[in-house]
């Protein structure tokens, strides 16, 4: 069933993502996280009167919705590394909607996300993560915010912001999908059900504290996201930002979530996220190859 729902979560982020680049680079304002809290206003009238963005947006809520679901009956090391099939839905439906252009490169890396994801789909078992010590989550909660400061930095040292934007924005989506895999595992251990359709399960959820980690850190992803978007190549961006985002959470997962990865299922996660890197890196020569055309 995770397996099943992380896929059904891969095509509605992908489709989500480009309709959501379709629709910023129509007419979304030039923004500078500078100046992000002075344009908050032009910036939400803008996306809100944007019907293809707002249409990625729904989408991209409910692939949230759908993902929760997915940690209630799989381990993060399965329904993580799924999610890489973002990056190759969205070049796919570019390919075939907006007519966008596809390297050797980047069907080398779709492939390699392809064959990886099949890897751990068959090698993927049942739950195996405990709930990890306060000290613990705490540290890495800590080590990992730590890093998303130094990334938005590295655009002070000479280094392009999209890139330190979208580095960002991966490491604190991470630790979101992080805050909501614990999420998940406190409501269960506290009802015994993985069942969040009921009652219980939602007053479990909202009295307790990783709502508030996974609202805090989604809210701070989305700013750095959508500014990196504002101000750099849209599939760059999306990409960095997945493959990131999705590789915090498998650290995660194996050290203190102590998910047990067997040598088929951690060979479909390295390969993964080999594909999806180098589907960025196509991504990257594509554009370059556009601009200097």
């Amino acid at each position: 069933m995770a397996v099943i729902l992380a896929l059904v979560v891969a095509v509605l982020w992908g489709f989500g993502n480009v309709f959501q680049k379709h629709g910023m680079s129509t007419s979304f304002p030039k923004i500078s996280l500078k100046n992000v809290v002075r344009q908050i206003g032009l910036v939400v009238k803008t996306l809100f009167t944007n019907w293809l963005w707002l249409l990625g947006t729904l989408m991209m809520l409910g692939g949230g919705g759908v993902y929760l679901v997915a940690l209630g009956y799989g381990d993060v090391t399965v329904v993580q590394p799924i999610l890489c099939l973002t990056v190759a839905v969205s070049a796919i439906v570019g390919v075939v909607w907006l007519k966008e252009k596809v390297s050797v490169i980047e069907w080398a890396g779709i492939l390699m996300v392809l064959a990886g994801v099949i890897l751990v789909s068959i090698a993927g078992g049942g739950k195996t993560a405990v709930l990890p010590g306060g000290s613990y989550l705490l540290i890495f909660f800590v080590a990992f915010s730590l890093a998303a400061a130094a990334a938005f930095l590295l655009g002070r040292v000479g280094i392009s912001i999209e890139f330190s934007l979208a580095l960002s924005a991966g490491l604190v989506f991470g630790l979101a999908n992080v805050a909501a895999k614990l999420m998940m595992m406190r409501f269960e251990a506290e009802i015994g059900s993985a069942d969040l359709f009921q009652l219980a399960a939602v007053k479990s959820i909202l009295t307790d504290y990783p709502i508030i980690l996974v609202i805090a850190t989604n809210i701070i992803g989305s700013i750095f996201y959508q500014t990196a978007f504002a101000n750099g190549r849209a599939s760059i961006v999306a990409s960095i930002c997945t493959i990131v985002g999705n590789t915090v959470p498998i650290i995660a997962a194996i050290t203190i979530f102590g998910e047990q990865v067997k040598f088929l299922h951690g060979l479909g996660i390295i390969i993964v996220l080999v594909g999806a890197f180098v589907l960025a890196i196509g991504n990257r020569q594509t554009n370059a190859a556009i601009e200097r055309a």
